[in-house]
């Protein structure tokens, strides 16, 4: 299987075979692949294959690197052994599987070139505007969903999408998608609303509020703006009555003259707008009058209108579209909408002249082998006409001279304007100062004047703020600072709020403790009383003195100069002489704690922990502790068994301070090695027990001894030093050559002469050290070879020598040599052509058979063996088997012409051939060869031994097929004669014309037979040709002995007389005032021509004919005509319809309780229905009538009412009258009851 899969996840798979750049995950060829459990498989998933045949379930698929063997599968899981994905494939019978198949995809992916889509296979195809990889299904017909398995060229069959359709637009329902409706990149638009596709065509699909899509055209988007439209007011077809305008959406009666509207909603105001003239109201108010480019809106007579620029007019009544025609230029409106320039005619200065040049070009020199030289759009010289020249520096624009932005026209040329905007030199520069206080400025275009307003008050020339000399601030003048500018010399006011300089600020002291205050705002006096008791000039609030407080233990004294406070009382909480009551008194240390005498937790604080001691065997050892308190007493205790149980320490047998803060142990034994102590301390009514230390008592280290390994040690190779002994806390080793290392067991490397000798060890703790030293080292020399065997050159019967030199302790050597390039190797002995076979230099009598041969040198020692490169025997004799080719042979000009010389033997080469050729490469290349290099290549071998033979080949130069001239399109009548002609040039050439019928897409070779002959000659006639060839395109494929070319193809046009003519109108009926749009269709025609009733006549194809009236109705015949002359004609026949129109409204009624009444409505126009309606809120909401309950005639002209009762008092009634072409309502009428 080919593997054209569809997956849901990414379009369409890869189909490559090879060359493609995909990291898909496939079997590595070497493991024989595996099934989805692992085990290799036969015919399995994931198995090489080249035929369905081989695979279980008759999958072979195609990958990136290679054919395997995919299966069956309903999910991703079971694709999961190889990392592939379960995808869906629509095989070559059109039926649908899934299959495993790797993430891999080049389908429908853009490309440049066929080597960039997948496998060597597939192509890179045009394919909806664009070029796009197929993949090929040649093999089986298979190809994903959505493709199909095309004939692209003769034996070639690709997938190509059905949709031809490829890139942003691929999977886009052109049905439905507002982006693309019924093609790609065709967008909906509508205006002053929202559109929606729906079966590939454009329609409104909401309007904006406001607006309404009264005329049902998608074309004009939401047209009406129903917020003020008569016709169409609040929705479309709800016309406003005589004499009612429509306002926000509502008719209501319009007081104003015809023509004027309250826009502003201002009664004070009046009717302000005109409404047949202003472009924002026009017709009604908010009618704004909107146009596009090169036009300006205008309002004539109530209806929005444009006025365009010179030579641009509006000719697709579209006022968005503005004035999109220019009818300087325009041969479909020359000078006016709707001229049409005949053929062979062409539009200038807005009037159609006989002329070959196409719109905008013109035969400027009159020289016809020039053409249409001049682009009249363009060309400054010939703008818009020949010889009308632009002023100089000005372009051509749209057949219009215009200058650079910011130049204009000044004597003939485009130049920058002066600073006025004018052409002449001005005498001076705008913004230069001028007379006192002055700069220049325009005056006009094309001169200066000064504009001076004279100095200020500081005699400056700058605008001041303010005069001098006028108040400002509290009490300040504004003064001159500069010649522009003024500032305000303000004191301030002073504290008092006056300007006056005070004597002393407010506030200041004065006198004993007095303060001055102000004394108006002018000036300040001095006020204040006596000192007091406590040295201040406040008033005490008592005197300080007495006792004061809790058990009167405080004392009223100043607590500042002008306060008096109880100083010094204690507190019940805390008092130790009166404890929570007067004479309470805390003995025993104890203290008063929230009026409680008790015990206080600081009265034995240990701050300081008893440490673990170290002491070595018969030191000393102290353990102390760290307390805080008073009255405090000490005993330590000791535990034996590791704080198990514990006994009080005395003083002696070593020990002293057993009743204090330290404890010391004098002269320690290994027996007292892990003994813990602790100390007890005790206040007056507290005790605490420290934590326990530990005391170690350490010996010096024993049993030290020292070895080294291996002793010989060789050099280059590794010596293992070992350290033993007890109770070392670190080791120290040293050694011959500055050895030294902290490592117990260290090993030195890369061992030299230099490191033999002896080792000595040191075992130290805090107690002493120990050392020991090892047996002397020996140090033997490592075997190597200092200089290699190299190879040897002679010619044959010459003697050659290879040596090897070698250092060591007890070398020897044993020479060998290898006949097969290395693969293997004998030892060597003297005789037989050798010598020095056990020696540093080995002796060979060459021979040819030697040549190639390899000797080295294997050397023994006692610290290793070493085996030597290899040098190689070369033995020269005569070339032999010398020869020369050429390819390719014969040869095209211009391609390179490989030279390639062979033999055994040759050190050198020399090549000699035609046109002085020579090259000294074995294997030369002449580049781009000509006719010229055609003969015969020499080859001369040599080599060292001075021989020579020598081999030549012939080579033949051909020339490459080219095409001289091309073939031209040709167009004929039906049943005509035709040829199309090509010259060509080059070797051995051949001829085979081919044709298109699908506009180049795909290409068959053609046959003489049936019109056709000459299909292997330069010229292909073709005779009485039919109709069904139009189009086709020819091409020919020149095929010489140096390749292929293959001609430009041209097409065929082969006019018949035009078929399958017919005509249609729409709408039809019709309706007065709506426009006809008539459409003709059919195939061949190359023009077209309308007539109908009251004179109508048309050239469009497609024709509109505006406004119709009842005096258009009837037959509208088009014409079908071809350059060949033929001409058919088809008809259709229109109806047009009359809108509705109430002739005479209902009319208001007064009835008694009980009586009858009727209302009469009068309407013309076609197919006329009635339909009633009632509103009983005063005309708010409105309901539908029915026949029945004393009503009749709901939906006739005539509604009568029948015992009507008092209920319907100030009930209100019109009628909605329909026809075929809308809907109108009556004025709407009151029944009193």
């Amino acid at each position: 299987m080919d593997g054209d899969v569809s997956g849901s996840s990414s379009g369409a798979p890869p189909l490559g075979e090879t060359g493609t750049d995909v990291t898909s995950t496939v079997p590595d060829a070497s493991s024989g692949g595996s099934d989805a459990t692992g085990s290799a498989s036969p015919g399995g998933f994931g198995q090489p294959c080249d035929e369905d045949a081989e695979c279980a379930d008759g999958l072979c698929l195609r990958t990136s690197t290679g054919r395997f063997c995919s299966a069956f599968c309903g999910g991703d899981e079971d694709c999961a052994a190889l990392d592939w994905s379960c995808t869906t494939v629509r095989d070559g019978s059109a039926d649908v599987i899934e299959i495993c198949y790797p993430d891999e995809d080049t389908l429908c992916q853009p490309c440049g070139l066929d080597s960039q889509c997948g496998g060597v296979a597939d192509r890179c195809l045009p394919i909806g505007g664009g070029t796009f990889c197929g993949t090929d299904c040649s093999r089986d017909g298979r190809c994903p969903i959505g493709y199909t398995c095309s004939l692209v060229d003769e034996g070639v069959e690709q997938c190509v999408p059905t949709s031809d359709i490829c890139g942003d637009c691929q999977g886009v329902d052109f049905g439905s998608s507002v982006e693309h409706c019924g093609g790609c990149g065709e967008a909906c638009e509508t205006v002053n609303g929202s559109p929606v596709c729906v079966q590939g065509l454009c329609e409104v699909f909401a309007c904006d509020p406001g607006f309404g899509d009264c005329d049902g055209d998608p074309n004009t988007g939401c047209e009406t703006a129903t917020s003020s439209d008569l016709e169409n007011c609040g929705a479309c077809g709800i016309a406003c009555d005589e004499g009612e305008t429509c306002r926000d959406g509502v008719c209501v009666v319009d007081t104003c003259p015809p023509g004027t509207a309250l826009c502003d909603g201002d009664e004070a105001t009046g009717c302000e707008t005109s409404i047949l003239d202003d472009e924002d109201n026009c017709g009604g108010c908010g009618v704004e009058c909107e146009v596009g480019p090169r036009g300006v809106a205008v309002c004539e007579e109530g209806d929005c209108g444009i006025v365009c620029d010179e030579d641009f007019a509006s000719c697709d009544g579209d006022l968005l579209s503005g004035c999109e025609i220019n009818t300087r230029l325009d041969e479909s409106n020359c000078g006016s909408c709707g001229v049409v320039c005949a053929e062979f005619e062409v539009c200038e200065a807005g009037a159609c002249v006989v002329s070959e040049c196409p719109a905008g070009r013109a035969n400027c020199d009159g020289d016809d082998t020039t053409g249409c030289e001049v682009d009249l759009r363009t060309d400054a010289e010939n703008c818009g006409a020949c010889e009308s020249s632009c002023p100089e520096g000005a372009s051509c624009v749209d057949g219009g001279c215009a200058c650079p932005s910011g130049q204009r026209v000044c004597d003939g040329a485009c130049v920058q304007p002066n600073a006025c905007g004018g052409c002449d030199v001005l005498d001076g520069s705008v913004g230069a100062a001028c007379d006192q206080c002055g700069v220049l400025v325009c005056d006009g275009e094309e001169a200066l004047r000064c504009d001076d307003p004279g100095a200020n008050a500081c005699d400056g020339c700058g605008t001041l703020e303010e005069e001098p000399g006028e108040s400002c601030g509290a009490c300040g003048v504004w003064t001159c600072s500069g010649a522009n500018s003024v500032r305000c010399d303000d004191p301030g006011e002073n504290a008092c709020g006056g300007c006056a300089v005070l004597d002393a600020q407010p506030g200041a002291s004065c006198g004993e403790c007095g303060d001055y205050v102000c004394n108006g705002t002018e000036a300040v006096i001095c006020d204040g009383p006596g000192v007091n008791t406590c040295g201040g000039c406040g008033v005490l609030d008592r005197e300080p003195e007495g006792a004061c407080g809790y058990c009167e233990t405080g004392l009223w004294s100043c607590t500042g100069t002008n306060t008096v406070g109880c100083t010094g009382e204690t507190s019940a909480q805390t008092d130790d002489e009166n404890c929570g009551s007067c004479g309470t008194v805390c003995r025993d240390g104890r203290r008063c704690v929230s009026g409680t005498c008790e015990c206080p937790e600081n009265q034995v604080v240990i701050n300081a922990q008893p440490a673990n001691r170290s002491t070595c065997s018969g030191g000393d050892a102290t353990f102390s502790v760290g307390v805080a308190g008073q009255d405090l007493s000490y005993r330590w205790e000791r535990s034996t068994d590791n704080g198990t149980s514990w006994s009080d320490v005395s003083n002696g047998g070593g020990y002293s301070g057993a009743t204090t803060a330290s404890l010391t142990i004098a002269g320690a034994t290994v027996a007292r090695d892990g003994n813990r102590y602790r100390v007890r301390v005790s206040g007056s009514c507290l005790t605490r027990t420290s934590n326990d230390a530990r005391l170690t008592v350490n010996t010096a280290p024993t049993g030290v001894s020292a070895s080294a390994t291996p002793n010989p040690v060789c050099e280059g190779s590794s010596l293992s030093l070992s350290g033993s002994g007890s109770g070392a806390s670190s080791w120290s080793w040293s050694g011959p050559a500055g050895f030294s290392s902290s490592n117990q067991s260290p090993t030195r490397t890369n061992i030299t002469a230099s490191h033999a000798g002896e080792y000595r060890v040191t075992a130290t703790n805090s107690c002493g050290a120990v050392s020991a030293q090892t047996s002397a080292v020996v140090v033997n020399a490592a075997t190597r070879i200092t200089d290699q065997p190299r190879n040897a050159t002679v010619c044959a019967g010459s003697s050659a020598t290879f040596s090897a030199t070698a250092s060591g302790t007890g070398v020897s050597y044993r020479w060998q040599r290898s006949t097969d390039n290395g693969g293997s190797w004998s030892n060597l002995s003297n005789g037989g052509g050798f010598s020095g076979t056990t020696s540093s230099t080995l002796t060979v009598a060459a021979t040819s058979a030697m040549n190639g041969h390899r000797f080295r040198a294997v050397v023994r020692g006692d610290c290793g063996d070493v085996t030597s490169d290899s040098g190689t025997l070369l033995v020269n004799g005569p070339p032999t088997s010398v020869s020369a080719s050429a390819s390719p042979n014969p040869i095209c000009v211009g391609q390179n012409l490989n030279l390639s010389g062979s033999g055994s033997g040759a050190s050198s080469w020399a090549w000699s051939g035609p046109s002085g050729f020579s090259s000294t490469s074995q294997n030369a290349t002449r580049a781009s060869v000509t006719t010229a290099h055609a003969g015969t290549y020499t080859v001369r071998a040599i080599n060292t031994c001075g021989e020579t033979q020598a081999s030549s080949s012939s080579v033949t130069v051909n020339t490459a097929p080219s095409i001289g001239s091309q073939p031209s399109n040709r167009t004929i009548c039906a049943g005509a004669n035709t040829t199309f002609t090509v010259s060509a040039s080059g070797s051995g050439l051949s001829y085979r014309w081919q044709r298109s019928t699908n506009g180049g897409s795909t290409w068959s070779d053609l046959s003489n037979g049936s019109g056709i002959s000459g299909a292997t000659t330069a010229t292909l006639s073709l005779s009485n040709a039919p109709v069904s060839w139009n189009n086709h395109r020819f091409r020919v494929r020149v095929t010489g002995s140096c390749g292929t070319v293959t001609s430009t193809a041209r097409t065929l046009t082969v006019n018949g007389p035009p078929t399958s003519v017919s005509a249609s109108a729409s709408p039809n009926p019709i309706c007065v005032g709506q426009n006809l749009n008539l459409s003709g269709s059919g195939s061949g025609a190359s023009s077209w021509a309308w007539s109908g009733p009251s004179g109508f006549s048309s050239t469009s194809q497609n024709a509109t004919r505006a406004s119709v009236t009842t005096a258009h109705a009837g037959t509208y015949t088009v014409r079908a005509i071809n350059t060949c002359g033929e001409t058919q004609a088809s008809s259709s026949s229109v109806t047009v319809n009359t809108a509705p129109s109430i002739g005479s409204q209902p009319s208001n009624r007064t009835i008694c309780a009980g009586a009858n009444t009727t209302f009469t409505v009068s309407a013309s126009g076609s197919g006329l229905s009635y339909r009633w309606q009632r509103s009983t809120n005063g005309g708010s909401t409105w309901s539908d009538l029915s026949n029945g309950s004393g009503i009749s005639g709901a939906t006739t002209a005539t509604l009568s009412l029948s015992n009507a009762p008092v209920s319907w008092n100030n009930h209100r009634f019109r009628v909605r009258v329909t026809g075929s072409c809308g809907t109108v309502t009556s004025t709407a009428r009151t029944l009193t009851v």
